[in-house]
């Protein structure tokens, strides 16, 4: 996976250029690391998973912000 990298949102933008990403959620399915544990619990799809946040770049479309693998009840 290429290093994602905040300042790729200005390339080749006009030097005055604003920029803006879309900031959004996802939860992914996963086995369940121990005993039920609420803290693992997805309301989306009704079982254990971890949440991550993904930034896009609304003019490239590059993704340029990523973090989580949180458990999703937390």
């Amino acid at each position: 996976m290429p290093v994602l990298c905040w300042e790729d949102r200005f390339r080749s933008a006009p030097r005055d250029a604003s920029t803006f990403i879309s900031l959004d959620g996802t939860d992914f399915k996963i086995m369940e690391p121990s005993d039920f544990d609420p803290k693992w619990w997805s309301h989306k799809f009704n079982g254990p998973g971890l949440r991550y946040e993904v930034g896009i770049c609304i003019r490239t479309g590059d993704i340029v912000w990523a973090h989580g693998g949180l458990p999703c009840g937390e």
